[in-house]
């Protein structure tokens, strides 16, 4: 009888552990919605749980933009959740599920790599209307992009440069003022507009910032900048035409619907994209389609990366 006693009282100790080890989290995962920018232990749990389902976060008690984008990675594994960044009782629940199976959470699979690469790339900003919006939205969809910036913009606006490159995307030379007539009437306006926007990017950037990317105002296409082209990689540059676009140079105030459609048109059957658009103050919609485009690239199989120097 004693033995079985023994018996018993050490199978629901044994229970009893279990129990514990499974509910660990349930027992330290906040039950509350967390507020960006929050701080604290709470935060610590929950980026300790989602590292648990595959995040690579830094556990340091702060709810900034990369919580929130693993956050939001987590809830799109679910139809069922709400995609918004944000931490509360739903999310909870479906991260202690996900950590009682083991898995990452979700019912989709991994996404495979097809290899289709996208680069997004912006034109003749930065601008204090349009570039804020834009940056916000690559930051919120952990995209990296390039910018092609007009020197007369960068000096109008040179915290955005800063911000634009804090954010780790790529800047690119744009010319200073994108004047056709005066950048293409010979080849020392070229040069000197090129030169004075590099000095103008280490001015504000530091003289170590040496950005080796170009864009041709208008493209590289004609025959007639050849003399041009040969210059501008004499320089040691790489210049970059592109072969989509969103089509946003094509009017103004363009509906985002139209520009999503021209997304859809010239990204159509192409494994590579180097899509042209723009953040000038009078692009609005294209921040407004950006999210939409984002998605579209994404759901198509699209990776995203900056363009090389």
């Amino acid at each position: 009888m004693k033995n079985a006693f023994k018996f018993n009282l050490s199978l629901s100790i044994f229970l009893v552990l279990i129990l514990l080890s499974t509910s660990i989290y349930a027992a330290s995962l906040p039950n509350k919605v967390l507020p960006f920018m929050s701080k604290g232990p709470d935060v610590v749990e929950v980026q300790k749980a989602l590292n648990k389902t595959g995040a690579k976060l830094t556990v340091d008690g702060v709810y900034g933009n990369a919580t929130k984008n693993a956050v939001l990675n987590f809830q799109k594994k679910y139809s069922s959740l709400t995609h918004d960044g944000i931490y509360g009782p739903a999310t909870k629940a479906a991260l202690e599920k996900a950590l009682a199976s083991g898995s990452s959470g979700g019912n989709t699979s991994p996404q495979v790599p097809t290899g289709k690469v996208a680069y997004l790339t912006f034109d003749d900003g930065p601008s204090t209307k349009v570039t804020p919006r834009i940056l916000k939205t690559l930051n919120d969809n952990n995209i990296k992009a390039t910018f092609f910036i007009l020197g007369n913009m960068a000096e109008k606006n040179p915290s955005l440069v800063k911000q634009i490159k804090a954010n780790g995307h790529s800047i690119g030379n744009h010319t200073y003022s994108h004047d056709y007539n005066y950048v293409y009437a010979n080849m020392n306006n070229f040069l000197g507009e090129v030169d004075k926007t590099d000095r103008i990017f280490k001015n504000i950037l530091g003289n170590n910032f040496n950005s080796k990317l170009f864009r041709f105002p208008g493209g590289s296409f004609e025959s007639k900048k050849a003399p041009y082209r040969t210059a501008i990689k004499a320089r040691g540059y790489n210049y970059y035409d592109w072969n989509a676009l969103n089509g946003d140079s094509e009017g103004l105030n363009i509906p985002a619907s139209k520009l999503m459609s021209r997304i859809k048109e010239t990204t159509k059957g192409k494994k590579e994209v180097i899509i042209l658009m723009h953040d000038a103050s009078t692009k609005s919609t294209t921040a407004d389609a950006l999210p939409e485009i984002i998605k579209y690239l994404k759901g198509q199989g699209y990776t995203f990366k900056t363009l090389n120097q």
